[in-house]
């Protein structure tokens, strides 16, 4: 028997991040996907962003800088969502140079 995916979703930023953050969840475990209790267990990383406030933003900045290099020696898939990502569309790949965003993360 093969062994469901599991995800892992970090959330920044008020309730209603909270709530898309849920939301995500449910889609993903409709599509076969199971809930991992950290980043380790975790075959995807959900990042979903916040860019009310700088403080919220430079955190997942920074976590975003770290999941890259985790990513460099694990098998895992990297996805970012949020009103950091809508917010800085244009200009997404100078706030986060250290992404490709030429390809999926």
């Amino acid at each position: 028997m093969e062994k469901s995916p599991k995800y892992y979703i970090i959330t920044y930023g008020c309730q209603m991040n909270m709530y898309d953050s849920d939301l995500i969840g449910s889609e993903l475990e409709n599509n076969g996907y199971v809930q991992a209790q950290n980043e380790e267990e975790a075959d995807l990383i959900i990042v979903n962003t916040c860019s009310v406030r700088e403080h919220a933003e430079k955190r997942a900045i920074g976590r975003l800088e770290n999941l890259m290099k985790y990513k460099k020696i694990h098998n895992v898939k990297i996805g970012v969502a949020g009103c950091m990502v809508e917010a800085h569309k244009s200009d997404i790949k100078e706030l986060v140079p250290f992404c490709n965003s030429s390809q999926p993360i």
